[in-house]
């Protein structure tokens, strides 16, 4: 754009193939240039913190999901070692049958399918 739209010099024009000397010649030939590029790195690195907030706040969700999701198995897990219990209890005592069968509806209702 800048060798296509100024009055460059050979030597100018030569060095328009690496980045570094084409935003110094892009500088030097407009001073408003330094204001304009700054301004949309301060944007960009304000987005990039903006990502960088919102990925740790995701991680942090997520932890607390997975910290969840550990005590509601754990939580289910018991719950099965209770069942298993009281199925053992009610197949001596016919009067424990009806904890048993509390314990397998519970079971039912909260485990995922």
């Amino acid at each position: 754009w800048l060798s296509a739209t100024t009055a460059l010099t050979q030597e100018e024009l030569a060095g328009m193939g690496d980045l570094a000397t084409a935003y110094q010649l892009f500088l030097e030939h407009d001073p408003r240039a330094a204001d304009i590029w700054q301004s949309e790195l301060e944007q960009l690195q304000a987005e990039k913190r903006e990502r960088v907030d919102e990925a740790q706040r995701l991680g942090e969700e997520l932890q607390r999901t997975k910290e969840a999701t550990h005590k509601v198995q754990t939580a289910l897990a018991a719950l099965k070692e209770k069942l298993q219990d009281a199925e053992a209890e009610a197949a001596v005592n016919p009067a424990a049958a009806q904890r048993a069968s509390t314990l397998r509806d519970m079971l039912a209702q909260e485990e995922p399918t």
